[in-house]
């Protein structure tokens, strides 16, 4: 995204946060601890899959109040997701992911994050 569109990495990581933070719930025992940390009630009597809900929901929250913009904002058509989802299938963040993600699962996150409004 950064070099397609010109979207600072910093921004694109943000972005991505809430959606890649649900993706691999189940599979970091530490997602709990991250919602703890973000004042949320993610003990033991919660899920890791309801954990990672509860962490995306409060980054996107985050993300609204300090104006994150979403992919659509940034100039990036829909009709170019499947693409840039196939790219980021094969790329540096997909390589060690404890959850690998597929390009249609990376198309999932990127449609959310395209239909994000701030």
């Amino acid at each position: 995204l950064g070099t397609s569109h010109h979207i600072p990495h910093g921004n694109a990581c943000v972005l991505a946060m809430p959606e890649i933070a649900e993706f691999i719930a189940e599979y970091t025992p530490g997602i709990k601890k991250v919602g703890m940390a973000m004042g949320l009630k993610t003990d033991d009597s919660v899920s890791a899959k309801q954990a990672g809900i509860m962490v995306r929901d409060a980054i996107r929250a985050l993300n609204k109040t300090i104006g994150i913009r979403g992919l659509s904002q940034h100039n990036v058509k829909e009709s170019e997701l499947p693409a840039i989802a196939l790219a980021a299938s094969g790329e540096g963040p997909a390589t060690f992911s404890p959850r690998k993600a597929s390009a249609d699962d990376w198309l999932v996150m990127l449609k959310a994050a395209y239909s994000y409004k701030s």
